[in-house]
C-alpha cells in the first residue's frame, strides 16, 4: 500500500484530514494497527497519544519493533509537550504537534512523503483485461479515464482503450495519487492537466477538454489550489 498509517482512538475526531488526502488509512485499537502494519507497507505512522492512555504508546512499540519499521517515520499528536522528550529520544519520531493542530502544520509535515508516493505512482502501470488479454497500461500514457455504457475508456497519448466492467472508483482507488476525479464519469491524470478554468467548468488537457461536474468543484479545488 505504502500510504500513511493513523493511529487514533476516535477517528472520527478529524475528518478533514481524510478530506485533504487519500492515502490515509486510520486505525482505532492497537491490534488492528498491528495487523496493518504486518500486511502493508507503509511510510508514516501518525499517532494520537490521548491522556492517560498507554495504547498510543503500545503502537509506536509495535511500529519499532517490526522488521522494515525500524526507521518508519513516526509523528505523535499530543496534548502536552510532557511526552516531547520521551517521544524523540525513546522512539525516534520525526516530528511531535500539539493539540489543537492546524491542517497547515499537518500538511508541511506530510507532503514530502505524499509527494513520494506520488512520484512513486507516477512512473507505476494499470493492470487491465480487454478482449481477452491482460495489459499494462503506462500510467504516464494516460490523459483521462472516461466511464460509459458499463465500460471504461482510457484516452491515452496513443490512442483510446475500451475496458469492460471495470470502474472509475477502482482505477482510482488503485492510483489515488495520479488520478483526480472531476465528474461522475471522469477522471484526469494531474501530471497533464494544463489549465483548471472554474467559470467555464472544465480542466485543459493536451488536445482536450474534461468537464468539472458541480458536486466535484470543491474536490478539483483541494487538488489543484
Amino acid at each position: 500500500m505504502g500510504g500513511i498509517l493513523i493511529y487514533q482512538k476516535d477517528i472520527c475526531e478529524d475528518p478533514e484530514m481524510a478530506a485533504l488526502f487519500h492515502q490515509l488509512v486510520f486505525a482505532s485499537e492497537p491490534e488492528q494497527a498491528g495487523d496493518l502494519l504486518e500486511n502493508n507497507d507503509y511510510r508514516m505512522v501518525m499517532i494520537h497519544l490521548e491522556p492517560e492512555e498507554k495504547d498510543g504508546w503500545q503502537v509506536a512499540s509495535l511500529v519499532r519493533g517490526m522488521p522494515g519499521y525500524s526507521l518508519t517515520p513516526i509523528v505523535f499528536l499530543a496534548e502536552d509537550r510532557r511526552h516531547e522528550r520521551r517521544a524523540f529520544y525513546e522512539y525516534h519520531c520525526y516530528d511531535y504537534l500539539v493539540k489543537p493542530i492546524q491542517q497547515e502544520e499537518i500538511i508541511k509535515v506530510v507532503y514530502p512523503f505524499l509527494i513520494q508516493l506520488w512520484m512513486k505512482e507516477r512512473t507505476g502501470k494499470m493492470r487491465v483485461r480487454s478482449e481477452g488479454v491482460t495489459r499494462l497500461i503506462p500510467l504516464c500514457d494516460i490523459l483521462y479515464i472516461e466511464s460509459i455504457n458499463r465500460s471504461v475508456l482510457f484516452h491515452t497519448t496513443k490512442g483510446i482503450l475500451t475496458v469492460p466492467y471495470l470502474t472509475l472508483k477502482r482505477c482510482q482507488m488503485e492510483h489515488a495519487g495520479v488520478f483526480v476525479q472531476c465528474h461522475r464519469s471522469f477522471l484526469v491524470n494531474r501530471n497533464y492537466v494544463k489549465r483548471v478554468d472554474y467559470r467555464k467548468k472544465e480542466i485543459e488537457l493536451p488536445g482536450c477538454l474534461v468537464e468539472i461536474g458541480s458536486r466535484y468543484e470543491g474536490t478539483v479545488h483541494q487538488e489543484f489550489d
